[in-house]
Formats: structure tokens, sequence, C-alpha cells
């Protein structure tokens, strides 16, 4: 074969690769907005119906983490210059179909075809050993993003959910404002367990689909409330009513469960002592399997929880579930790398994080940039469940080994399913050998 022919089939490797590796990208992971330019967000929503004729305003908006008038608005327009078709639901407008028209599956051809004259003539400039390299290479990427689960939601209503990978071990967040009554949160608990497990659109009785830990925020059992407020009046011990209730929970949904409380601490005075802020874990089988008494205590930014907690022993807490070791952490435990380096090294390939993360300038990008960065320096997966307003952030997540959003939620109630792969933890481990580099 000629190096004219040898480059022409390459070439065509290569853009059908490119497609694909595009395709399988998107429906993964939809990008974000680049900026506030209108024609950008237009083009972004016709990339968007493109790789999935038939999709709801809603379900975009949910993609995008918009509002959804904002979603119906870009619609108009589009629907307006003939670039779309929009179907009728029958009683939902937000449940209208949306499809390109043909004259948006032409300006989109005429899109590629522009990119793809473009790219001949670079590769035309490129050395046809080079060229052989990178289309392996790309065929590479192609398959690992292929196998990367598909996008369903990034800021929902409960229930939204993310395929697992028929691979990996579900785990679900739960993500709520609680109040300061125990029985009300429980309540609370038991409505989202059971959303989280209910499978929308899964085959009856189907096991491999079913959640296997449901991550519940910090302080579940009780909020703080405000600053003054002593906690040891509500504060449990293990044994008390709210541990049982996580137990009917846990049996209930046949998964383990693990969330936050104040448990009650010994030679404290019972009105006005302080307690420890702690995790709790409950197996299937409706058994405490661990508890973890949060090590670093919130004296920052102007507020300061040793006025009414006391700070846990200083060593590495994990629990093993599905197969996969989960190290525990809670909310401000996030700002310290060193304590998720300690839990790597007892062996965890996940971080569970329920949190309570207080609104303030910059914090939700704290919380973001954080959750991602114990993710990425420990090639290892993030569940961070947190609670959410009036007083706190929400936008509970969980974070692949390479720092992707495989399911995330906005500021409201809600959950979301994604599979932990352990596999994935060694492909990744291989690429980016941090842990063993590490001196």
């Amino acid at each position: 074969m000629t190096d004219t022919n040898r480059r022409a089939e390459l070439v065509e490797r290569i853009h059908a690769d490119h497609r694909e590796l595009t395709r399988a990208v998107v429906s993964a992971r939809v990008p974000p907005l680049l900026d506030t330019n209108l024609t950008m967000r237009q083009l972004q929503l016709l990339a968007m119906v493109a790789v999935d004729p038939g999709v709801t305003p809603q379900a975009l908006a949910d993609l995008l983490d918009v509002r959804l008038p904002t979603v119906s608005g870009l619609l108009d327009r589009l629907d307006a210059q003939g670039l779309l078709v929009r179907g009728r639901h029958e009683t939902d407008r937000r449940r209208h179909p949306v499809s390109l028209s043909p004259e948006g599956e032409q300006l989109l051809g005429r899109l590629m075809d522009t990119n793809r004259a473009v790219a001949d003539e670079l590769f035309a400039a490129i050395d046809v050993d080079q060229l052989a390299g990178y289309a392996d290479g790309l065929r590479e990427l192609r398959i690992a993003a292929q196998a990367m689960p598909r996008a369903r939601t990034r800021s929902g209503p409960v229930g939204a959910r993310v395929r697992p990978s028929p691979t990996g071990v579900p785990v679900a967040i739960l993500q709520f404002a609680a109040g300061l009554d125990p029985a009300d949160n429980l309540a609370t608990l038991h409505r989202l367990a059971d959303a989280a497990v209910a499978h929308p659109g899964a085959p009856s009785g189907d096991e491999t689909d079913r959640p296997r830990l449901l991550v519940a925020p910090e302080a579940s059992m009780s909020d703080f409330g405000p600053p003054e407020r002593p906690l040891a009046p509500v504060a449990q011990r293990l044994d008390g009513p709210f541990v049982s209730g996580l137990a009917t929970i846990a049996q209930r949904a046949r998964a383990t469960v693990v969330a936050g409380m104040f448990e009650r601490a010994d030679g404290e005075d019972p009105d006005t002592g302080r307690v420890f802020n702690t995790l709790v874990v409950v197996d299937e089988r409706g058994d405490l399997v661990a508890s973890y008494r949060k090590i670093h205590l919130y004296d920052a930014f102007g507020y300061r929880e040793s006025d009414r907690l006391l700070p846990g022993p200083v060593r590495p807490h994990t629990i093993e579930v599905g197969g996969i070791r989960f190290g525990l952490m809670t909310c401000y435990d996030l700002r310290f790398p060193e304590q998720a380096a300690s839990l790597v090294a007892a062996g965890a390939s996940a971080l569970v994080v329920p949190a309570a993360w207080l609104v303030g300038p910059h914090k939700v990008e704290h919380w973001a940039t954080l959750v991602r960065a114990r993710a990425v320096e420990t090639t290892s997966y993030v569940v961070a469940a947190g609670q959410c307003g009036p007083h706190y952030c929400g936008r509970s997540m969980i974070v692949d080994p390479m720092g992707v959003a495989v399911a995330e939620l906005g500021a409201a109630e809600g959950t979301a399913v994604a599979a932990l792969d352990p596999e994935t933890v060694e492909r990744v481990r291989e690429l980016n050998p941090t842990l063993r580099n590490r001196r």
C-alpha cells in the first residue's frame, strides 16, 4: 500500500472514530456553556438534540443545569429559524420531544464539512507515521469514551439518575435540607431512599441496577441550627432511635446507608456539653457496622464548631461495600488532603464525604473544586452528599478518579445514582501513577 493510500485510509479511520468519540463524550457529559453568546448556546442545543433526537426541553434544562424558561426561549428561537421539529405531549409542554429539522441537519452537516476540510489540510502536513500513531491513540480514546456512563441529569428532581456501568457498584447520593426534628428527617430519608431504589425504567427485580450504598448528608439526624443552639439535648447514642430508623431504611432498601448525626459524649453535660459529629454506617441487615467521628472541626469563615463539638480520634476509617473499600470523611475534612491520602493508604479506592457546606462567597466554587481535587490527587472516586438550601450549597456529586462528575445535583432536594467501577480505578492509577510516584 502506498503512503497516499495508507494516509487516506487512516484519515477515514480518524474521521469515523472522531465522530464516535464526540458522540460518546457528549452523551456521557454535556460540555459546560462556553460563554453567554447566544449563538454558541444555540449551537450547543442543536448538537445536544442531534445526539439525542426526541430529547425533551426539561431534560435539556437538567443537562445544562439552567432554568427551563431559558431553554424554552432558546428552542423557540431555533424553531422560528426552522432548525427544529417540536412534537407535542398530551398534557405537559416540558415533555414535548425535540428533533432536528432537515434544515438543522444541513446546518450541522455544513459545520462538520468545514471542520473536515480544515482537518484534512492539517493531516496533509503530518508525517504518515505520526498520523498512524494519532489514529491508533484516537481509537483507544473512542473505546474508553464509549465505556463511560451516559449522563441522565446534572441537576434535577427526586429520582434523577445516571445509568450504572454493567461492571460497577451502584451508589446513590441523597440531598435534602435537614430540619431540627429527627423524626421528620428520618421520614425524608425514607422517601429519598425509596426514590433512589425505584429505578425509573429499570426491569422489575433487576438486582444489578440496585444501589448498594446510600449516602446522606452530614447532620441528617438534625441540622446544626443557629450557632447559639446547644447540640447536647438533641444528641443521641449509637443505639438510639435515629440509628434504629436508619436500620429500617437500610433493610427496606437492601443497601448500606451512611448518614450524619450528633452523638452524645461521655462526661459532657447533657444540656450544654459538647458532642461528636458522627457518621454512622448501617448495612443492609440493619446492623451498625462502623462510625466515624469528624476529625477537623469547622473553626473558619467566622464559624466555630469547636464551641459545640468534640474532635474524633485521628485515624483512617474505612468500610467495604460490594468489593470496594470506602474511606469516610465529613465536610470540612475535605479541605485537608492528608486525610484523603491516609484513607487511600489504608486501601480505599473511593471516598465518602457527607457534608453541610455553608453558603457564602466562593463557597460553591470551593466545594466543587475540592471534591474534584481529592478525586484527582488520590485517583479515587469521591461520593459527596451535601445538605441543600437555604443555608447550604447542595451540589452533591459523584466524581470519578479523573475528576469528572458522573452524577450531580443542583441546589434542590433530590437523588442521583452512578456506578463505581473498580476497573476504572485500576486503569486511571496505571495511567496516572501519582500514588506510586509520591515521595
